[in-house]
């Protein structure tokens, strides 16, 4: 069984993914836009964390967060 604050943490990163994956739609302005969805990624690679998949975590942070920010 998984301790409380891992479920917890979970829950918490799966609604700032969900809710920043919405506002990545939502966002009129472009930079705001490209901003929420890296959010979106970083708070998937926590959630990858949580689940203890370390390498596809890492994988989410260097190949799609950091070519996000590189766009920006």
């Amino acid at each position: 069984m998984e301790s409380p604050g891992i479920v917890l943490g979970f829950y918490l990163l799966a609604g700032l993914t969900l809710g920043s994956g919405g506002l990545v739609f939502l966002a009129r302005n472009l930079l705001h836009s490209l901003a929420f969805l890296v959010i979106s990624f970083l708070s998937m690679a926590g959630l990858f964390l949580t689940l203890s998949a370390d390498f596809i975590a890492m994988a989410q942070i260097l190949i799609y967060a950091g070519s996000i920010s590189v766009l920006m």
